[in-house]
């Protein structure tokens, strides 16, 4: 008889039906403040994402996380961003996110990047570690 550690299918089983907890971005655009949730990427998607924006040679943000975080985060895939207003969330456009984006200042864009690394890699890593203890 296998026990419960054991059961890989019921470890499976319960992973695809784990909530993947998003990441919440408030900034500015005109007189109104926006919030934006990141949602966590499949790890191919995200994968490839970074691979295809390698890290500026001068850079020392990039050299921090590997890649160029500011011209990822500006290319993310709309279906993993949603606009919140009232507790509710809205699709946005690719369009959309792109007038958005364009509209960030600095400050933005590096909250918009740490947002996009958190919640795919410093999330999920931080999440092994406290299991790891547990």
């Amino acid at each position: 008889m296998t026990s419960p550690i054991d059961d890989f299918d019921a470890i499976l089983d319960a992973a695809e039906s784990a909530e993947r907890a998003p990441v919440e971005l408030e900034v500015a655009l005109g007189d109104q403040v926006v919030t934006f949730e990141f949602i966590p990427m499949d790890g191919l998607e995200y994968s490839d994402l970074v691979a295809t924006h390698p890290p500026r040679p001068t850079a020392q943000t990039d050299a921090g996380v590997g890649f160029n975080s500011h011209a990822a985060v500006r290319d993310l895939p709309v279906k993993y961003i949603r606009r919140v207003v009232d507790g509710e969330r809205r699709e946005i456009t690719q369009e959309q996110w792109d007038r958005a984006f364009s509209r960030f200042l600095g400050r933005d864009v590096e909250l918009a990047a740490t947002c996009l690394w958190g919640v795919n890699f410093y999330t999920p890593n931080a999440r092994v570690q406290q299991l790891k203890k547990a």
